[in-house]
């Protein structure tokens, strides 16, 4: 993603990238291995790239990490050891697609001066 914007950003000299990570990315739990891994990459990329970026160019970088997400992601899992964390994440309220999109407003709509490194967001109720 940052190679297709890294030359209109640059010669604007100003520019926000946002990430989409999870919670999982900060906490792994059992047969979830590799999709934290994935998540973890994913905010250790951002930190990166944000360090890289920022000083000599003015581009900003944030790395959303939401909780649970009202989404189809749960009805796809079949991981029999997942079932308990599915069946406590469907009858929790999770964060709809809009608190999401609030929360990168949020980011987005800082001071040019200011970055919003990382947004961790949960459900009220989310434990863990």
């Amino acid at each position: 993603m940052y190679s297709c914007s890294n030359p209109t950003f640059e010669r604007k000299k100003s520019g926000h990238i946002v990430n989409i990570s999870s919670v999982a990315g900060r906490l792994v739990f059992p047969a979830g291995s590799v999709y934290c891994a994935t998540k973890h990459a994913v905010t250790a990329f951002s930190e990166g790239l944000r360090q890289e970026l920022s000083a000599r160019s003015g581009i900003r970088v944030t790395c959303v990490e939401p909780g649970v997400v009202e989404t189809e992601l749960l009805n796809t899992i079949t991981d029999e050891s997942l079932q308990g964390f599915i069946d406590t994440a469907k009858k929790s309220q999770g964060l709809k697609a809009d608190d999401i999109a609030s929360a990168i407003l949020f980011a987005l709509q800082s001071p040019e001066h200011m970055n919003v490194n990382e947004i961790l967001v949960r459900p009220t109720t989310q434990e863990r």
